[in-house]
């Protein structure tokens, strides 16, 4: 993210990640390292940790789609969004 978007952004941020993503490609200590150097507005980090995988770990089916805790990433988002622009 820190090569698309820099370390600066102009915006409120929201970070998800899952804990255990096995992804080389967006393994967790790269989103966290990301938003401890974010500079934003207002940033907010959610990590996740349960779910249930059932494909490979760069897959759609594995941690970094939220399987089997889909619904809870969403409500997390969606009472993020709210809280946000509420305030």
């Amino acid at each position: 993210m820190r090569r698309i978007i820099g370390s600066k952004i102009d915006v409120n941020t929201l970070v998800i990640h899952h804990k255990r993503d096995a992804c080389k490609v967006t393994q967790f200590k790269h989103a966290k390292s990301f938003y401890d150097g974010l500079q934003a507005p207002k940033k907010h980090i959610i990590l996740f940790n349960g779910g249930v995988p059932t494909g490979g770990k760069c897959g759609p089916f594995h941690y970094h789609s939220y399987e089997k805790i889909e619904e809870d990433a969403a409500k997390k988002i969606i009472e993020w969004v709210i809280s946000d622009v509420v305030k």
